[in-house]
């Protein structure tokens, strides 16, 4: 289960700095909301994070917010993006985007995720990837008409929701994650425990997604695991009693 965290004091490493945007790789601290806005304005980003699949909802990073942003959040088994381009509080589905992958294969591990922005061209086009190492899911979206600018200064949120997110307007199941359990201090912000990731900004991400493993995440024992755990405390209990 997601490590949720209690009191969260919000903050930056160095290395996650107010850099400028012209060219950065940005350590991304988790459950910490950023001012700076990096990937607005910005043709060409990918963000690489590492994720404990726990079952539960989560935001793993959103930018901008409900009139021009993206966000990627897990909601079931789905881990979806969506990108707005309406104006704030106002219903635009027509010009928006939504689309996923199924991430429960990968219940109770530790995937590393790529979310790629490549708006340089006419046919903008955002990919999503998860994978567990052994096995990976894609989804690649063309988006619909030329995409000048991917998120408004909204502030960006890596694990939380910033402000608002991108979609609350459009779908029920994204506005769940408008709820202040899920911003500040909230419950479900999430930790260094079960998020990890470094942002690309006009700078080369790296040619493979990162192994699940090298993030230092640590898997969610599955709960038949569990009960071998706790028979297995119990037994060694009654071995010291004799």
């Amino acid at each position: 289960m997601n490590c949720k965290l209690g009191p969260v004091v919000v903050f930056l490493s160095a290395s996650s700095a107010l850099l400028p945007v012209n060219a950065a790789i940005i350590n991304l601290v988790p459950g910490a909301s950023r001012t700076d806005d990096p990937v607005t304005n910005v043709a060409d980003w990918t963000l690489d994070a590492g994720y404990v699949v726990d079952g539960t909802n989560d935001v793993i990073f959103e930018a901008g917010g409900d009139g021009t942003g993206v966000a990627l959040v897990v909601i079931g088994s789905d881990l979806t993006v969506y990108q707005d381009r309406g104006d704030y509080q106002v219903a635009s589905p027509l010009n928006d985007s939504m689309f996923s992958v199924n991430i429960s294969e990968f219940a109770g591990s530790v995937i590393s995720i790529r979310l790629d922005a490549d708006l340089s061209t006419a046919n903008d086009i955002l990919t999503v990837t998860a994978t567990d190492g052994a096995s990976t899911v894609t989804n690649a979206f063309t988006l619909p008409g030329n995409v000048a600018n991917i998120a408004g200064a909204n502030d960006t949120g890596f694990g939380m929701t910033a402000a608002d997110l991108a979609g609350i307007d459009e779908d029920a199941n994204l506005l769940q994650f408008n709820a202040s359990s899920f911003k500040g201090t909230g419950s479900d912000i999430l930790g260094p425990d079960s998020l990890a990731g470094n942002l690309y900004v006009n700078e080369d991400a790296p040619a493979s997604i990162p192994a699940a493993s090298s993030w230092g995440l640590t898997p969610v024992p599955e709960p038949s695991s569990m009960i071998l755990i706790g028979i297995a405390g119990i037994f060694a209990g009654l071995r010291r009693k004799r």
